[in-house]
């Protein structure tokens, strides 16, 4: 069959005729006269006619229609938070996938405060209760939101988008993290920490960080290695405590340490860095934790530790082994030439003597304990320069002093 000159044409202008055939549609929210709507529908119809065989034939095509954002898209953002059980807002999120694997990093981590609710096949919707921040506690678990509308790709379905988020100590993981609903361009995640030590391992899904390290959390341009958009915010390590012989500065093991709460004058309750999995008041120095969750948690030598508790005054009791005894009567002045064993000066205040002291505040309270420990007496032994003299005669005296335990150095 052949086709008539007109028709051939109909191609080269069909560019030209989309433009003239584009009717405007209405949002789908309710307009006013006041103010233009903030998304307008253009529809696209093709209309073609010919001559052929002596008849006039014509023809449309079918509707194309897309959506014109009458007004900017607001420019990408991020927001930090840490958890708040029973405070601050619900931040709802769907569970990340972790690098390569197909797993959610939810399944490795404590959500005990949490709730799930299935929202179709493949997707489900947590919960947290969190408040924002700019720091963050080792140890505990980094919730954020990303506002991405150039990541809202496909308005009928939940987009991802690529996190990296890396540690100024050298550790970095990525996930990949879901709109919370379709076609609303937000994004929220979250990822556990951990403190170092132990010794950070790269693409674990457990974010290492050791104290006053920064965290960089960078968003990626869908389906690029540029960076959308990044946020960064400081971590804060509640450190160990460590008991030690008052004398040497040595770690001592296996004293039991209990955190007593004074206005009760029972136990303190204690929770693990995540702020809701137990964590035992009474642990002993040197000893593995466990915490109520199974989790074994090894301590370096003469070490403790109490990971979060609320507000309060408190205090630690102390009972150590023999020939051990606490509290110290040392002078804090005598002990400031004693160093940890990361060589760092031990932390002396009132709580390591036994005597109250208050948390009321974010920041990681530290608290070193001295114990006395029994020792041999010195020797002194004093001697003159001659058995016998005449007057006028010159004597010279010696003092001779001697650790009589010299497996313990003399301060």
């Amino acid at each position: 069959m052949r086709v008539s000159p007109s028709l051939r044409s109909v191609a080269a202008v069909l560019l030209g005729v989309l433009l003239p055939f584009a009717v405007p549609q209405g949002g789908v929210a309710a307009q006013d006269t006041a103010s233009p709507p903030a998304v307008r529908t253009i529809t696209n119809i093709a209309d073609a006619s010919w001559d052929h065989d002596g008849e006039r034939r014509r023809t449309r095509s079918n509707p194309v229609r897309f959506d014109v954002s009458m007004n900017p898209a607001s420019p990408p953002s991020i927001r930090v938070f840490r958890r708040a059980p029973g405070d601050g807002v619900e931040l709802a999120y769907r569970p990340p996938s972790c690098g390569a694997q197909p797993d959610p990093v939810q399944r490795t981590s404590s959500l005990a405060d949490e709730t799930f609710a299935p929202v179709n096949e493949t997707a489900s919707i947590a919960t947290a209760n969190v408040v924002p921040a700019t720091q963050l506690r080792g140890g505990e678990p980094l919730f954020f939101e990303i506002d991405a509308q150039a990541a809202n790709r496909d308005p009928a379905a939940i987009d991802s988008l690529t996190v990296e988020l890396a540690t100024t100590d050298g550790d970095r993981e990525t996930l990949t993290i879901f709109e919370t609903a379709p076609d609303s361009g937000v994004f929220a995640g979250r990822i556990d920490t951990g403190r170092i030590p132990p010794a950070l391992v790269t693409g674990d899904c457990v974010l290492s960080a050791g104290n006053g390290s920064q965290i960089t959390l960078a968003a990626m341009v869908p389906g690029t290695e540029t960076v959308l958009v990044e946020a960064e915010l400081e971590v804060l390590v509640d450190p160990f405590g460590v008991v030690f012989d008052s004398e040497t500065g040595e770690p001592v093991d296996g004293v039991r340490v209990t955190l007593i709460n004074t206005t009760t004058g029972a136990p303190a309750t204690v929770f693990a860095e995540d702020g809701v999995t137990p964590w035992p008041s009474s642990v002993v120095s040197g000893e593995a934790i466990t915490d109520g969750d199974g989790r074994v948690v090894p301590m370096g030598p003469g070490r403790f530790w109490f990971p979060l508790t609320a507000k309060g005054t408190y205090r630690l009791e102390v009972v150590p082994p023999e020939p051990y005894s606490a509290p110290s009567v040392a002078a804090p002045a005598a002990l400031a030439g004693l160093t940890r064993p990361d060589g760092l000066p031990f932390a002396i205040n009132d709580g390591s003597f036994g005597r109250a002291f208050v948390l009321d505040n974010p920041e990681p309270f530290e608290a070193d304990i001295p114990l006395d420990r029994p020792s041999l007496a010195l020797d002194l032994i004093k001697t003159a320069s001659r058995a016998s003299a005449a007057p006028g005669d010159v004597v010279f005296y010696t003092l001779t002093v001697r650790n009589a335990d010299p497996a313990r150095i003399k301060r």
